[in-house]
């Protein structure tokens, strides 16, 4: 459990938060434009990007952490469980799904203008940001690219990505204070390189989670918050792409 935990340094910290990201935006730029001359819409080497190298180094350095540790270090202390009255643990969810879905609203528009004037220099398929940018696509490519949306961004994302951060990384930042859930939001919100224009969105939506999650030490809680924002936010849009 996070009392246990061994600390991480400042600069090692920083490094285990953003170099998968760093794989990742690499992967994305490599294989996207590949992906689209096949028909596929960028969203697709985006997922691609985190099976072939987000999830392998996530999952690979938790597991070899676990091994090198010789017993001191187990998956059941990283996915970690305190007791959690159910009523308090659903309405907790709720309450985040509507607080993603408020920031969103509120954050959408300027956005959208940062992603359109500070971020105009890259590629025009880099940045993801409405539903007609799917609408010359053949339904195809489109229904496998949701396919990929519901195993990766739906589920196995999400679980991966709070084992990591939450569950091993979030217990070793340097101290254990009031900032730890602030300094591992802030860390997450940048790991996501792909879209940074949407920084400010992330960190507000997910520091409630992050601090719940903290607070009574249940990484279940983080599964649902997650999952349950990544389904509701991706179904939506995706009716939208394939109606």
């Amino acid at each position: 459990m996070m009392e246990r935990s061994k600390q991480h340094s400042i600069g090692q910290s920083v490094l285990l938060h953003l170099l998968p990201g760093v794989l990742i935006t690499i992967g994305y730029v490599l294989i996207t434009p590949v992906l689209i001359q096949y028909g596929f819409p960028a969203l697709m080497g985006l997922l691609i990007a985190f099976l072939a190298l987000g999830l392998p180094f996530q999952v690979g350095f938790v597991l070899y952490q676990v091994r090198r540790s010789e017993g001191q270090l187990s998956l059941q202390e990283i996915i970690y469980r305190n007791p959690f009255p159910a009523w308090q643990f659903v309405a907790l969810v709720i309450g985040i799904l509507l607080w993603g879905f408020l920031t969103s609203g509120i954050l959408g528009i300027p956005e959208l203008y940062l992603a359109e004037n500070f971020f105009s220099w890259l590629p025009d398929w880099f940045a993801i940001l409405s539903v007609e940018q799917f609408s010359g696509f053949a339904k195809p490519a489109l229904v496998t690219t949701f396919i990929f949306v519901v195993i990766v961004n739906w589920f196995l994302g999400p679980i991966i990505e709070d084992i990591y951060f939450r569950g091993y990384l979030l217990p070793r930042l340097p101290k254990n204070s009031k900032w730890m859930p602030m300094i591992s939001t802030a860390l997450f919100s940048l790991y996501h390189f792909w879209v940074p224009w949407a920084f400010l969105s992330r960190l507000i939506a997910f520091y409630p989670i992050t601090f719940v999650t903290w607070k009574r030490q249940n990484l279940y809680f983080n599964f649902a918050a997650h999952l349950s924002l990544n389904i509701v936010g991706g179904l939506l849009l995706w009716i939208q792409i394939l109606g």
